[in-house]
């Protein structure tokens, strides 16, 4: 027993070393030497956009027979018309509600990157509604905040994906 206590512990010690011997010899990478962009963005196109996408009840459910498709539906092609450069630009496939896109860079020996979000979002607690600011699906812009179901999460991060593409 006292082999094993004492084995244990030169093991432990031999880890603890690896890490810091591995740790102390790491080098970052060296910092890209970037001027700043302008970007000029028009921030009440971005805001009603990001509101009509909330309006949109694209509930998730653990069971597919609650999930109310025309609201999946309806905001692909919302997709397709508010981000129409976007959807004629790009490759896009379509795999149930996943949207696909893929965009060729110019340089093929160049490393790919992979950007993707979620547009579902949880349903909110039955009940629940009173408490809410603003009702989760409105939309609603308030002092500058924008409220609803996948303000934060994610559908922000969606829109924010295309805003960029689409940018660019």
């Amino acid at each position: 027993m006292k082999r094993l206590i004492v084995g244990s512990a030169w093991s432990f010690v031999l880890l603890v070393a690896l890490v810091v011997v591995r740790t102390l010899m790491h080098t970052p990478p060296a910092a890209i030497d970037a001027e700043p962009v302008d970007i000029m963005l028009d921030e009440a196109g971005l805001a009603q956009r990001l509101s009509e996408s909330i309006q949109f009840r694209t509930v998730s459910f653990q069971s597919l027979m609650h999930k109310d498709r025309t609201q999946f539906t309806g905001f692909i092609e919302w997709v397709h018309t508010n981000f129409s450069l976007v959807h004629e630009s790009l490759e896009y496939r379509q795999l149930n509600d996943t949207m696909l896109y893929r965009w060729l860079g110019s340089d093929a020996s160049l490393k790919p990157i992979l950007v993707t979000g979620h547009y579902d979002v949880v349903p909110v607690i039955p009940g629940s509604e009173s408490q809410w600011q603003q009702p989760p699906f409105s939309g609603a812009i308030v002092d500058g905040l924008i409220w609803g179901r996948g303000a934060l999460d994610d559908k922000s991060g969606v829109l924010g994906i295309l805003e960029a593409v689409t940018y660019l």
